[in-house]
């Protein structure tokens, strides 16, 4: 069972690269729509 469970964690380790680069770009993607919705909301109240 201890040997089941350390294999298990070496396989998620070995998996967490995999999805890390598309983790990042999705968020790297909200990240700059939530800025560019910042700034239109910004700028709404500037010029009314």
């Amino acid at each position: 069972m201890k040997r089941e469970r350390k294999k298990e964690r070496h396989e998620r380790i070995a998996y967490v690269p995999m999805n890390w680069s598309e983790e990042k770009e999705r968020r790297s993607c909200t990240l700059f729509f939530f800025f560019l919705f910042f700034f239109i909301f910004l700028s709404m109240q500037w010029f009314c």
